[in-house]
């Protein structure tokens, strides 16, 4: 059901996959707090140096074992750490942004009639839903964690956070 939601669920896999000689190291298993029959993983991806001497941290993934259907599944970290986040909904767009965020209802508004224009400009059928996560300021949100586990490459641009895909 996830993966029908979020059909791109690796954000980073051009980021580290680059090579047969990265290394998945399992660095954390636990139940997860909150969150019924769920455990958390973290796992380290590293890049190992041909002679083997030199191991280079690239990524560290958070993912969540639920059950689905009677079996583990792996689930995506980013709706479970964002879940108590607020939700506001202005035409087809959601956003979703963390408590002390200050919403800007006329910058949504805007957005929303944006994202009508381009549909009608390219003769395309709009989009039912869309989800879109604001993370705010890249230091404060980093040191939520939210965004440096969850699969997020974040670029910082005078102190804004921007998702990059």
């Amino acid at each position: 059901m996830e993966r029908e939601r979020w059909p791109l669920f690796d954000l980073l896999n051009g980021y580290v996959y680059q090579g047969s000689s990265n290394l998945f190291t399992v660095v954390h298993l636990a139940p997860a707090v909150g969150l019924d029959s769920t455990y958390l993983i973290r796992t380290l991806v590293s890049r190992v140096s041909d002679s083997g001497q030199t191991v280079t941290p690239l990524a560290r993934y958070r993912v969540y074992a639920t059950r689905e259907g009677g079996r583990w599944v792996l689930g995506n970290a980013l709706p479970r750490v964002t879940r108590a986040w607020r939700h506001e909904t202005i035409g087809r767009i959601t956003f979703v942004f963390p408590p002390t965020h200050m919403f800007d209802r006329v910058r949504a508004e805007r957005s929303s009639k944006f994202v009508d224009s381009l549909a009608r400009a390219f003769a395309l059928s709009p989009a039912p839903a869309i989800s879109g996560r604001t993370l705010g300021r890249c230091g404060r949100s980093c040191r939520s964690r939210a965004c440096a586990s969850t699969g997020l490459l974040i670029r910082c641009c005078r102190g804004i956070g921007q998702l990059v895909r």
